[in-house]
C-alpha cells in the first residue's frame, strides 16, 4: 500500500541543500581562518605602529638633546668670543704701555747722555763709601750751623 504519508527518500534538493550547506560550513571556517589571519596582521600592525612610534619617541628626544647641545655650545662660543676680546685688548693696552715705556727709557738715555758722564772705572763701593763721606760732612755741618742758631 502507498500512501502518501509514507516517508520518502531524500531528494536530489535535499542532497544539493545538504551539499550547500557543507559548502557554508567550508566557506565559515575559511572566513575564520581569514579573520584570525587579519587579526594576526592587524596585532602586527599595531605592534609595528608602536615599534615606530617609541623610535620616533627616542629620535625626539636625541633632537631635543642635540639641540640643547647646540645652545650651550653656541653660549659656550660666545663666552670664548669674549675672552678673546677681552685678551685683545689686554694685548693692546700692553703694546700701549710697551710703547710709552720704551718713550721714556728712550728720553732717560738722552737725558743721562747729556749729563756728565759717570766714571765707570769707579767701584760701587767706592762711590759708596764716597756718599757715605759726604753725607758725614753735610751732617757735621748742618749740626754746627744748627747749635750756633740754637746758641744765638
Amino acid at each position: 500500500m502507498e500512501s502518501s504519508s509514507a516517508p520518502s527518500s531524500p531528494t536530489k534538493t535535499d542532497c544539493e541543500e545538504s551539499w550547500e550547506i557543507q559548502g557554508l560550513k567550508m566557506d565559515l571556517e575559511k572566513e575564520k581562518k581569514v579573520v584570525q589571519d587579519l587579526k594576526k596582521q592587524l596585532n602586527n600592525a599595531e605592534l609595528k605602529n608602536s615599534i615606530i612610534s617609541q623610535k620616533m619617541d627616542i629620535v625626539e628626544c636625541e633632537k631635543v638633546e642635540i639641540y640643547n647641545d647646540l645652545v650651550r655650545n653656541e653660549n659656550e662660543m660666545k663666552c670664548q668670543d669674549m675672552e678673546i676680546d677681552q685678551l685683545e685688548a689686554g694685548i693692546r693696552m700692553a703694546e700701549k704701555l710697551l710703547v710709552e715705556q720704551k718713550e721714556q727709557l728712550e728720553e732717560l738715555r738722552g737725558t743721562q747722555k747729556k749729563e756728565k758722564p759717570w766714571n765707570y772705572n769707579m767701584s760701587w763701593g767706592v762711590i759708596h763709601e764716597e756718599m757715605k763721606q759726604v753725607f758725614r760732612i753735610c751732617t757735621i755741618r748742618d749740626l754746627k750751623g744748627y747749635r750756633k742758631n740754637a746758641n744765638n
